[in-house]
């Protein structure tokens, strides 16, 4: 019988994973955001399209602002999968994702047998979390891959020092910074452990040095391209990506509830232009602008900060999945196969109960040399991530290495019961309820009708899709929620004026202007509504309000011009060029030929 659990386990555990993966796939199709990804999803899909239609180098982007691996991932997927990338994207992510909780498996077998393994595989197969963000146009399932393969290269390297085998697990890793550049912090950790573990087993330090060295080669054998390319083309001094700083202040400043809940779009744009309001333009000083920001806080209150850095721990470790721009349990709804493994009732599963086994698993591995690597990795990794905030899919890299401890923890506890030892029994009971109860007390229940954001998403998905009355009704959905979401509120007026309803989009376009009245957009679409009802003087007002806020907005110009054509005024056409030449004097030329070309049109059309 073990003999062929040792056979068959890795099978099993590669199989369930894969066809649940699948399955989730499957199912949530149905969802608008399976082909029309919003948010950072939406931003990754369109830098794939820049690098699949050849702009590899990313020519005119600046330095990277995420981490561009998975950038090329989905680019190189596209290119072989043609009109059915978002399902080869997923089920590539779903191989991955399998692969993931083979690792978790192999890691169980090595530090303690194979029964354990078999157990942290099928946890990670069934888990939840795992299960959403292996299907979603997202990195994380492929950070997750490869943090999990570096473990293992990394774990085979002290086994069998060899050069060869450090240079593939810093490479491995390189990647993985490539993918989520949180991973940095236990890389640089991994660097020393593997100097401190080669000099503790009776080397010298010199050739430990060596092969901390070669690892820390592999990995900026990796990085050092990108940053090569980010100083070249984006003309910056940037390691990777440059949203460090920004993400390290939504985490750390004396707003964390308000910041950290920013909404994606006008809300978050506001924000990430603070520097740039401020006169700051390259992107590495901007994010040290957020950095200077957050160390400003910590120094003018250190206790409110050490407070904050308790309260995001609690929050690490909790058994809630925390949203990022995407409130996870929403998506339940499309897909039983989430609905089976990820719920709060009571009991915020599965973290919340993974987590109390797991830390059990942990105690009682303390003294193991051999879990001393997952261990630190653990430590490390949710360290960095409390740094800056915790949520679901930056917590997600440490949960197949907790499955191992937790099968450990759980296996323990049945063989204390089995042997019939009381106090090991009581003692392991005992901390495990309190553990379970800490992870799940005070958890916000499931919100299955979904919060504004969720249906602005939606909204935002349908109207790229060309699908309008259900963006209209997903926008409506936001502001029910929320009334004052003035950006669904000007899709909503949008969306009537390309329905043909100029007199209720130019109706609501003006409730939104007086609301946000210096968003540039709103009075371009509330000009042009009031065009199509042919409204000249409101419409040349609107267009003017686009031109004091943004004195560079070329189609602005464009179609002020075209409407002093229209109106047969040569004085504001001539008026008009006069300011092209001063706030865009590249495009002059342009602008002047254009004027022609209208010129020429309204004379043709006059012509009996």
């Amino acid at each position: 019988m073990h003999q062929r659990l040792v056979r068959y386990a890795p099978f099993l555990v590669l199989g369930a994973a894969f066809l649940m993966r699948l399955a989730h796939v499957m199912q949530v199709d149905a969802s608008p955001l399976f082909a029309w990804p919003v948010v950072d999803g939406k931003e990754y899909v369109a830098d794939a399209a820049a690098f699949l239609g050849g702009n590899w180098l990313g020519v005119g982007q600046g330095p990277y602002w995420h981490a561009p691996l998975y950038s090329w991932f989905l680019g190189l997927t596209a290119g072989v999968s043609g009109n059915s990338f978002f399902y080869t994207a997923r089920v590539i992510q779903c191989a991955l994702g399998a692969v993931t909780c083979w690792f978790a498996f192999d890691l169980g077998r090595r530090l303690f047998r194979v029964e354990i393994g078999l157990i942290a595989g099928l946890v990670a197969a069934f888990y939840g979390p795992l299960i959403y963000f292996d299907a979603e146009i997202l990195p994380t399932s492929l950070a997750i891959f490869l943090d999990m393969a570096g473990l293992y290269l990394i774990t085979r390297a002290l086994q069998e020092p060899k050069p060869i085998r450090f240079l593939g697990a810093g490479v491995v890793f390189g990647l993985a910074t490539l993918a989520v550049a949180t991973i940095l912090t236990f890389v640089a950790a991994a660097a020393a452990w593997i100097a401190w573990v080669a000099r503790k087993e009776g080397g010298a330090w010199r050739p430990a040095l060596v092969h901390s060295g070669i690892f820390a080669a592999g990995v900026a054998l990796v990085i050092a391209p990108v940053t090569l390319r980010n100083y070249a083309v984006g003309g910056d001094t940037v390691l990777v990506s440059w949203n460090g700083g920004v993400n390290y202040y939504i985490g750390n400043n004396a707003d964390y509830e308000d910041i950290v809940s920013i909404r994606a779009g006008w809300e978050w744009t506001d924000f990430v232009m603070r520097p740039d309001r401020a006169g700051i333009t390259r992107p590495s000083e901007k994010s040290s602008f957020f950095f200077n920001e957050a160390k400003q806080y910590i120094a003018s209150d250190p206790l409110g900060w050490a407070g904050l850095q308790l309260r995001k721990t609690a929050e690490f470790w909790r058994g809630d999945e925390i949203g990022r721009n995407q409130p996870v349990y929403y998506w339940r709804t499309y897909s039983p196969v989430l609905a089976a493994t990820m719920w709060k009732q009571g009991l915020a599963f599965p973290f919340g109960l993974l987590a109390p086994f797991a830390l059990l698993g942990i105690a009682l591995s303390l003294r193991r040399p051999e879990a001393r690597l997952p261990l630190l990795f653990t430590l490390v990794y949710s360290t960095s991530v409390i740094a800056f905030f915790p949520a679901a899919r930056y917590r997600l890299p440490v949960v197949p290495v907790l499955a191992v401890f937790a099968a450990w923890g759980g296996v323990w506890l049945y063989q204390a019961i089995r042997e019939k030892r009381p106090r090991a029994t009581a003692a392991g009971f005992g901390a495990l309820a309190a553990l379970v109860i800490a992870a799940s007390a005070g958890v916000p229940p499931m919100d299955m009708e979904g919060e504004a954001e969720v249906h602005f998403d939606l909204g935002d998905a349908y109207l790229r899709a060309g699908a309008l009355a259900p963006a209209q009704a997903a926008f409506t959905r936001a502001l029910e929620s929320d009334p004052t979401y003035w950006e669904a509120r000007f899709n909503i007026g949008t969306i009537r004026g390309m329905m043909g309803d100029n007199t209720g989009a130019v109706s609501i376009l003006q409730d939104v202007s007086e609301a946000e009245p210096d968003r540039a957009e709103v009075w371009l679409n509330l000009a042009a509504a009031h065009l199509a009802l042919t409204e000249m003087m409101p419409a040349r007002i609107a267009f003017e309000r686009v031109l004091s806020i943004d004195p560079k907005h070329e189609d602005a110009y464009i179609q002020l011009l075209a409407l002093s054509v229209r109106q047969d005024d040569s004085t504001a056409a001539q008026e008009l060029l006069a300011r092209v030449e001063v706030n865009l004097p590249e495009k002059v030329d342009l602008f002047r030929d254009l004027y022609d070309q209208l010129i020429a049109r309204q004379e043709q059309s006059q012509t009996p």
